[in-house]
Formats: structure tokens, C-alpha cells, sequence
């Protein structure tokens, strides 16, 4: 038997509970008590959704070189960052979610949903939230990856990036979610710990499910296999910690600090 973590919704706090899968099937869940349970979504094959493609990369606008070239690493805050479309299902409608994802953390600094793939609905929308979010500084220099679709190569969405000069563009090779897999695994989480157990029936009631899992779960209390199962806080203020004793900010992973200092920057045994 293989102990997992699951998560339950009461009232308006994320808990924890331990729930037991056998093999090697290994996955959180994420959800309200009124919805369907894990045992459910394992004998309905929720978790089994068909890929649908958001990208359209059939077009005439020039597209950037693969910078990230699958380097899903970032020493720093505000040094890459990575953004997608995917499909949410609404009742009888779709519904597109953009997210930009700082590689450094994880964390989530933007998003938008939208009723359409209109370039000012998704991913401008969800780079001005992004840059609300994050302060660039002007001498830095900050990888911004997509994939090739019209939302992100378009010449609207051009003129907004480029007001930062900061900002180099990096673009996935054409039909390779692949090179852009940060973001699909958190499509991935998203969809099987929330968008599964749900049956949205307006992009209000969308909206609003997926904001509080972004803000008061995602970035606040789940614990992410990169960050060495830390929490995005507790990452962040475990690099903070390291900086200020003179070690680069990805020292977290190192075993030698690990085993002898804890989050609250004191020295154990």
C-alpha cells in the first residue's frame, strides 16, 4: 500500500488527510466533501480526459528561437518564465484559461480565463497580471517561453511584451508541448485535484473555484516534488534564508543544508 496525501475542502481552509492507493498509482486530491469522491473519479475514469489542442500554429507571423530549449530551471525569481492556453469545460460551453508560470518557484503570477482565444482575453490578460505581480528590474533580463499559437506571436501581443525590455521571447518547436512541459503539468494537477471534480455551470463560478486554488492552495499550501516537496512559501523563504548566509538561492536541494538547517534558520542536529 502506498500513503498519499489528499485534500479536502471545509468551509473555507484547504486540509489535509492521509488516504492509502495500491501500486504505483499516486496522485493529491483536491476537492469539496459534496463532490465526487477519489473512489468515484478512479471508477469513472475521470482523470482519463481526451488531449484537445489550443495551439494553431498555421499562420504567417514570425515566430522566436527555443531559448529554454527544456531547461526547466531558474536560479532566481523573474528569470524565466512560461505560459500556455488550455481548455476548461463550462456546462455546454469552453472555456480557456492562460497562465504564466515562474520556473524559479512554480508559482503561478498570472492568469486569465476566458470566453474566447482572443489574444486581449488570454495571454495579454494574463502578462499584465504577471507583471502586476512581479517587479522587473530594468538592467535584468527575463526568458519569457510560449508555445508558436497566434495569442503569443500575433503583433498585439508583440507590442505588449516588448514595452519591457527586459524581456527576451522564447518559442517551443511547432506541435512539441514537450518544450513546454511545466505548463502542462500544471494544467495536468489543476484539472485532475479541481476542474474534474467539478461541474461548472457558468465562467463566474469557473473563475472563482480556479482564483482560490491558484491563491490559496497552489502557491500557498501544496507541496511541490521540484521544490523538494516544500511549499512555495516555505521555498522562498528557505532561499531567503541561504542568500542572507552567503549561498546561491538553489542550495535548498543540496543534502548538506537540508540535514542540518530547518526553515526557521536555525542549525539542527
Amino acid at each position: 500500500m502506498v500513503l498519499i496525501l489528499s485534500i479536502a475542502y471545509t468551509g473555507k481552509n484547504w486540509q489535509f488527510k492521509n488516504c492509502k492507493r495500491t501500486g504505483d498509482f499516486r496522485f493529491s486530491c483536491f476537492g469539496k466533501a459534496n463532490q465526487k469522491t477519489d473512489e468515484e473519479c478512479v471508477a469513472s475514469n475521470c482523470f482519463q480526459k481526451k488531449y484537445r489542442v489550443t495551439t494553431n500554429s498555421s499562420h504567417k507571423y514570425p515566430v522566436a528561437e527555443n531559448i529554454l530549449d527544456r531547461e526547466f530551471s531558474a536560479k532566481n525569481e523573474n528569470e524565466v518564465w512560461v505560459s500556455d492556453i488550455t481548455y476548461i469545460n463550462a456546462s455546454l460551453r469552453w472555456l480557456y484559461l492562460t497562465v504564466v508560470i515562474d520556473l524559479f518557484d512554480r508559482t503561478v503570477i498570472g492568469w486569465a480565463l476566458s470566453t474566447s482565444l482572443a489574444t486581449k482575453q488570454t495571454s495579454i490578460k494574463a502578462l499584465e497580471m504577471a507583471l502586476a505581480n512581479r517587479q522587473i528590474k530594468v538592467d535584468s533580463s527575463l526568458v519569457f517561453h510560449s508555445d508558436r499559437g497566434i495569442q503569443y506571436t500575433c503583433k498585439e501581443f508583440v507590442q505588449e511584451i516588448s514595452k519591457n525590455k527586459s524581456v527576451i521571447r522564447s518559442m517551443s518547436r511547432k506541435g512539441n508541448c514537450w518544450d513546454n512541459a511545466v505548463c502542462e503539468s500544471f494544467f495536468k494537477t489543476l484539472k485532475v485535484e479541481l476542474i474534474y471534480k467539478n461541474n461548472y455551470k457558468t465562467k463566474q463560478e469557473a473563475e472563482k473555484s480556479i482564483s482560490e486554488y491558484i491563491k490559496t492552495f497552489y502557491n500557498t499550501q501544496r507541496r511541490h516534488t521540484y521544490l523538494d516537496n516544500l511549499t512555495i512559501p516555505e521555498y522562498t523563504r528557505y532561499n531567503q534564508m541561504l542568500y542572507r548566509l552567503g549561498s546561491v538561492a538553489s542550495v535548498c536541494k543540496d543534502p548538506r543544508y537540508s540535514s542540518t538547517l530547518n526553515l526557521d534558520g536555525q542549525f539542527t542536529k
